[in-house]
């Protein structure tokens, strides 16, 4: 009997120290991939499985990624979904031909590398009528129109690791 109960401690602890770890890249949570652990190791960032809008303006963009959903485990995550500010779709884009790869190995859609693909993010720039764009085919940063241009959209959240 005692070794038997030694023996469940043990895989209680082996399975709390598995599931203690910290995700990396490409790591399937809450419904989304990991694109990014903070250096605290405290937040890992995630995106949704596939872009949540190809053509849209800056506002439609917004509140898609806004009202994303994503699934996980059998539970349902219906709040914390933005869109990405600037410095979250550059890390993104750093990673992108990596997290593609993990992305597409696990059933979801990987990010645009065509020449015109531009992600929008929430990060305004200058007038409250621009706002960044990242090119995911050659990773230039640049401003746009929110509301006469057309762009891709990933939604992102950060999820507590504690």
């Amino acid at each position: 009997m005692k070794m038997k109960n030694l023996l469940i401690f043990c895989c209680l602890v082996f399975c709390t120290s598995l599931n203690a770890q910290t995700p990396v890249l490409g790591d399937t949570l809450r419904g989304g991939f990991v694109f990014h652990v903070n250096s605290t190791a405290d937040t890992a960032f995630i995106c949704t499985t596939r872009d949540v809008m190809e053509h849209g303006d800056w506002q439609e963009a917004k509140k898609f990624c806004e009202n994303t959903f994503s699934i996980w485990n059998g539970t349902l995550y219906r709040t914390g979904w933005r869109m990405p500010t600037l410095e979250e779709v550059k890390i993104i884009r750093k990673n992108r031909d990596a997290l593609n790869t993990l992305i597409v190995a696990k059933g979801g859609l990987g990010f645009s590398t065509d020449l015109a693909a531009y992600y929008w993010t929430s990060t305004e720039a200058g007038a409250p009528t621009h706002a960044w764009v990242v090119a995911f085919g050659f990773h230039l940063p640049a401003i746009q129109h929110k509301g006469t241009n057309t762009f891709r959209a990933r939604a992102v959240q950060a999820v507590p690791l504690n």
